[in-house]
């Protein structure tokens, strides 16, 4: 069974889900390019940059999230999967 929760604010929002084997983190509407990805004391820190064209003017908004891993994921096996506008990050869950 999965389940899914959304964790951040306006700017940029963490999609969390899970399910029986992996832990995973979706960001959309992020160009995989610009975005940086990295465990740090337990914590998954997520930073990038999105960018808007509008009228001949492009705007550029940064984002940070940085979000406690569960106890029982594998911090040093860490995923990274790239899907049209999205952005997937996921751990295997310990056995």
């Amino acid at each position: 069974m999965e389940k899914a929760m959304k964790v951040g604010g306006n700017s940029r929002e963490v999609e969390v889900k899970e399910d029986e084997k992996w832990v995973s983190y979706e960001i959309s509407d992020v160009d995989a390019t610009t975005l940086s990805a990295s465990v740090k004391n337990g914590m998954l820190v997520i930073s990038g940059e999105t960018r808007k064209q509008s009228g001949g003017a492009t705007f550029a908004t940064s984002f940070q999230r940085m979000l406690s891993l569960p106890p029982n994921v594998d911090p040093q096996k860490m995923e990274t999967m790239s899907e049209e506008n999205k952005v997937i990050l996921r751990f295997p869950k310990k056995l």
